[in-house]
């Protein structure tokens, strides 16, 4: 095996010299970010210091915007809430890849059940108004919260809305496979830009006055129905890949089409399209950051105002570096839970 890789990397004259040039640029590049982040950095103190260490990063800025990059302009005095809506979700997601990585059907069973719990745990918490907690305008919501709340309500209500609108698309009804049709080339067709200006610019022209609609929530609607849209076709493609002779098998057994859809083909379905139900999940959350178009600012567009405080202009490298560190854990936390959820759906099959 070493024999194999010394092979591959220094063969030939070719190979060696790629290995040494390559090997030589990530040395450096590390070397020179150690440097910048650790050796000549500044941990302690305020602006001025910084400015005075042109040469390593400036970590008091973090110690100072923390808490806006994070919250936003959410009240101080409610920040609980929102520190709650964050621990509630990174124990939902360790919940999730335990219950996954175990395998064992009773934890599996609640998996869906706490993902639905927590989106409405986190709008209770974040709007108020009700068990005495002090109501929030959503305009105020911001910072890594709404990120969250933006994620899990596009990723967990657009695929069942997928599902169906694919089912749609199979239907034997005319009408209905024209209107999913006609649905999904649509929103493919937009941007999500463009979804997210018509939402907030053009839906409010054709409602009545009587019904006030807040910006955040028409964004979430537009985002949800991008989402909808593409996992439609994804789920489409694995309806499209399983044979008719499982329909008919199912058929022979006397199951009701509802059964058929349930028990013997939506289970292979999702089997299949694991691997791109994960990519679209991952693409899905990191173009939540289109929100601060309509002027709601999530993770991204908190740092952005962090660093456009004129005490601290110039450090976006640090903000950007933190939060870049999350959006990383969080897409780490989709794509092993989609891979232990492929792993668990293939158990036992044939190879």
């Amino acid at each position: 095996m070493i024999k194999q890789q010394i092979q591959i990397y220094f063969g030939s004259p070719a190979r060696l010299l790629t290995t040494t040039t390559l090997g030589a640029l990530a040395l450096a590049s590390f070397w020179w970010l150690a440097n910048w982040a650790v050796i000549e950095a500044t941990w302690q103190g305020a602006a001025s210091d910084c400015r005075a260490n042109v040469g390593g990063a400036c970590w008091p800025f973090l110690t100072n915007k923390i808490s806006f990059i994070l919250f936003g302009f959410f009240p101080q005095e409610e920040i609980g809430r929102v520190v709650a809506v964050c621990g509630i979700f990174a124990a939902c997601i360790l919940f999730s890849l335990f219950a996954i990585a175990t395998g064992k059907q009773a934890l599996l069973r609640w998996v869906p059940i706490i993902w639905v719990t927590q989106l409405v745990g986190a709008f209770l918490l974040m709007k108020g108004g009700l068990l005495g907690l002090a109501p929030v305008p959503d305009r105020l919501w911001s910072g890594l919260p709404l990120t969250l709340v933006l994620s899990v309500c596009t990723i967990l209500l657009g695929l069942p809305l997928g599902t169906l609108i694919a089912l749609g698309r199979t239907s034997g009804i005319r009408v209905v496979r024209m209107l999913c049709l006609g649905f999904v080339e649509v929103m493919r067709a937009l941007p999500i830009i463009a979804v997210l200006f018509i939402a907030t610019i053009i839906v409010p022209l054709f409602l009545p006055f009587q019904i006030n609609i807040s910006n955040l929530f028409r964004a979430l609607i537009g985002l949800l129905l991008v989402a909808a849209a593409y996992f439609s076709e994804i789920v489409r493609s694995g309806l499209n890949s399983i044979p008719k002779s499982q329909y008919e098998a199912a058929h022979s057994l006397g199951l009701s089409k509802l059964q058929r859809l349930r028990l013997v083909i939506l289970p292979q379905v999702f089997s299949l399209v694991v691997p791109p139900l994960v990519s679209q999940s991952v693409s899905l959350l990191k173009d939540t950051t289109l929100i601060v178009i309509v002027s709601q600012f999530d993770l991204v567009g908190t740092a952005r105002l962090a660093v456009a405080d004129p005490q601290w202009t110039g450090y976006s490298n640090e903000a950007f570096i933190f939060i870049g560190a999350i959006y990383f854990v969080m897409c780490w936390s989709v794509i092993t839970f989609g891979e232990l959820t492929e792993n668990h759906v293939n158990k036992g099959k044939r190879r």
